[in-house]
C-alpha cells in the first residue's frame, strides 16, 4: 500500500525548511496507489500563453525550462525550472506566463485505484506518524532485515528540492515521449514513479518534525537505531559500546530500553540474533564449515561460538545443520 500526502499550498519559505506553526490547517491530498499509477497522458507544451482547464485524472506539472505561475485551489504557484505542481482530478487551475517569458512543461496525467482524500497537514502528519510507528515496531520484532511494507509516499506538489534530479528523469521522459515504442507506456510510469520518491524524502522530514505530539516516542526512536545497526553489522563483533555510539545515549540507558522493550539485554539480543543467523546459513548453505559460519559472523573463536550455539539452540551446530537438511519423508 502507497500512500501520498500532497501539500497542495506548496508553502516553502526557503528552499530547505517548511515553516509551519501549530495549529497551521494546509491542505494535504492523500491517496492509496497499490499498483503503479496509470498513465493516461503525458507529453511536452512551450507555451507563453494564459490556460485554463479541468483535468479528470491527476496531473503532475514540470517545468523542464523557464518559469509560468499556476493559480490552483485559490493559491498562486511559481513554478520555476526543475519544480513541480500537483493538480488533483477535476481540480480547475489557470496557467499564466511570468511576463513573455516561455515555459517548457512537461504534463504527466494518471489516474489511482482509490480516490484522492483531502487532509490537514496536521492530520497527514499523525496519520504518516502511527503508520512508521507500527512499521518501526515490526522491524523492532523481525529478523528480516528488509521491510518491504515501508512504502509511504509524502510529496509538496510545489517542490524545488533536487532540481537536477528532477530535470534528468524528465528528460528521460521527454524522450520516450518522442519515440513510439510499445514499451514506453511503463517506462513512463517507472519514471514517475521516481520523480514522486525523490520528492518526497524531503516532504517526510517536514511531516514527521510538525508536531510533538505526532513523533515516534523517543525509546522506539533509539530501539530502532540500535537493531538497525546490528541487523547492518551482525557480520562484525558488535559491543555495547558501538550500540551506545550510533544511538547518543549511555550503556545504562540502552540496557533499560532494551528490558523493557524485549526483556533482555543488548549483549544478549546482539547474541541471539547472530545464532539467528548462523540458522539460516546452516539451512541455506549447508556446505559452509563450522568455522566459516562463526567467522562470517563475528565470532573470534569457534569453540566459544558453538558452546553458544549449543546453549540457545539446545542442540550443536553439527547436530543442527545435520538435522535441517536431513529431513526424513514421513
Amino acid at each position: 500500500m502507497v500512500n501520498l500526502y500532497i501539500d497542495i499550498t506548496g508553502v516553502l519559505v526557503d528552499k530547505t525548511v517548511m515553516c509551519l506553526k501549530k495549529g497551521d490547517d494546509i491542505l494535504v491530498f492523500c491517496f492509496d496507489v497499490a499498483a503503479l499509477p496509470k498513465i493516461e497522458n503525458s507529453y511536452i507544451v512551450v507555451r507563453n500563453n494564459t490556460w485554463k482547464a479541468a483535468d479528470p485524472y491527476n496531473i503532475l506539472m514540470f517545468s523542464l525550462d523557464g518559469s509560468c505561475n499556476i493559480e490552483t485551489n485559490g493559491e498562486t504557484l511559481r513554478l520555476s525550472k526543475g519544480e513541480s505542481v500537483f493538480i488533483p482530478a477535476n481540480q480547475s487551475y489557470t496557467r499564466t506566463s511570468v511576463g513573455d517569458e516561455m515555459c517548457k512543461l512537461l504534463y504527466v496525467h494518471f489516474s489511482t485505484a482509490h480516490k484522492v482524500e483531502e487532509k490537514s497537514f496536521s492530520q497527514a502528519a499523525q496519520q504518516m506518524a502511527e503508520k512508521k510507528k507500527k512499521l518501526e515496531e515490526s522491524l523492532l520484532n523481525s529478523n528480516n532485515l528488509f521491510v518491504s511494507e515501508m512504502t509511504d509516499i509524502y510529496l509538496v506538489p510545489h517542490s524545488d528540492c533536487k532540481k537536477e534530479k528532477i530535470l534528468e528523469v524528465g528528460e528521460k521522459i521527454e524522450k520516450l515521449l518522442t519515440k513510439y515504442k510499445a514499451d514506453n507506456y511503463l517506462y513512463i510510469a517507472v519514471y514517475l514513479c521516481e520523480l514522486l520518491a525523490t520528492i518526497s524524502r524531503s516532504v517526510c522530514e517536514k511531516l514527521g518534525s510538525y508536531d510533538a505530539d505526532t513523533q515516534i516516542v523517543e525509546v522506539t526512536h533509539h530501539l530502532k537505531k540500535a537493531v538497525w545497526y546490528i541487523k547492518q553489522n551482525y557480520s562484525k563483533k558488535i559491543t555495547v559500546e558501538d550500540l551506545c555510539a550510533c544511538c547518543n545515549m549511555s550503556q545504562s540507558q540502552l540496557t533499560r530500553y532494551f528490558k523493557s522493550e524485549f526483556s533482555t539485554t543488548p549483549n544478549r539480543y546482539i547474541t541471539e540474533f547472530k545464532i539467528n543467523r548462523a540458522k539460516e546459513m546452516f539451512l541455506n548453505a549447508p556446505e559452509l564449515s563450522i568455522k566459516t559460519v562463526s567467522s562470517d559472523l563475528g565470532f573470534d573463536d569457534q569453540h566459544y561460538f558453538s558452546r553458544i550455539f549449543t546453549k540457545l539452540s539446545g542442540e550443536t551446530p553439527t547436530e543442527y545443520r545435520t538435522r535441517v537438511n536431513n529431513f526424513p519423508r514421513k
